[in-house]
């Protein structure tokens, strides 16, 4: 689907849900403005955003991931679970967002 495409899909199920803009800020805390956007087509909505409202909307959230031309997410969450070989001494982590990584020097000081 195009970005328009997937935003005239969403806001489709958000009305017929009965959900105005302003619901869906308070229920996904996604700014209204940030919704109205991706409605409009001018923003793609990332998978993170994608994850709330397809818990909001009620809809499965592999099936909205491959609307939003998100398939390679898709392989990766369903292979996870089914990886029976790695490395020796790997680990797998998952991140879903941003860690910031500021050290501040005042706030791990040592007393001795």
């Amino acid at each position: 689907m195009t970005n328009q495409e997937l935003g005239e899909y969403l806001k489709n199920i958000r009305e017929n849900i009965g959900y105005s803009i302003y619901d869906v800020n308070k229920l996904c805390d996604i700014s209204p403005s940030y919704v109205s956007l991706m409605e409009n087509g001018k923003r793609k909505p990332s998978p993170i955003i994608l994850k709330k409202l397809a818990n909001t909307y009620f809809l499965d959230y592999n099936d909205l991931l491959k609307k939003a031309n998100y398939e390679e997410l898709i392989n990766f969450d369903t292979n996870i679970e089914g990886m029976d070989k790695k490395p020796e001494g790997s680990a797998i982590v998952l991140v879903y967002g941003t860690i910031p990584a500021r050290y501040s020097y005042g706030m791990y000081r040592r007393y001795y």
